[in-house]
């Protein structure tokens, strides 16, 4: 299946997001959502922008999703990334940022080097969200 095909089966559950939030779809739509907005974030601007931005808000939701559909390199990695910024992120958008605002250099370096490791040789996420 293409990219485009993906996009066409990912639009109406976005929406449904905007629309209802994330808490209000189904299960499989929060996954599929969830490991969506992760993959986008982190090749957009890593796992710094990824924990910035509302996706960040469901980092052990996607960490469960990326179990169910057998991304393990990615989930160790979201893992690692998780244990660097502390724990489980907090819940709000403006405190994940003061958050990561207050990283010292050392545990930016470490969620830039997962970065490039999540670059470099990625799990085939549309492969397993689609099967």
């Amino acid at each position: 299946m293409s990219v485009e095909q993906l996009h066409t089966i990912l639009e109406p559950i976005y929406q449904r997001r905007q629309a209802l939030g994330f808490v209000h779809l189904s299960p499989t739509e929060q996954v599929i959502m969830a490991v969506w907005s992760l993959k986008a974030e982190v090749n957009n601007g890593g796992f710094g922008q990824y924990f910035a931005n509302s996706s960040g808000e469901h980092a052990e939701t996607a960490a469960a999703a990326l179990q169910h559909i057998g991304a393990e390199r990615t989930r160790g990695l979201l893992l690692r990334a998780i244990a660097i910024i502390g724990g489980s992120p907090p819940p709000g958008q403006t405190d994940r940022q003061l958050l990561l605002s207050r990283l010292p250099v050392r545990a930016l370096a470490q969620l830039h080097e997962l970065d490039l490791a999540f670059y470099d040789k990625p799990d085939d996420l549309n492969a397993l969200l689609l099967a």
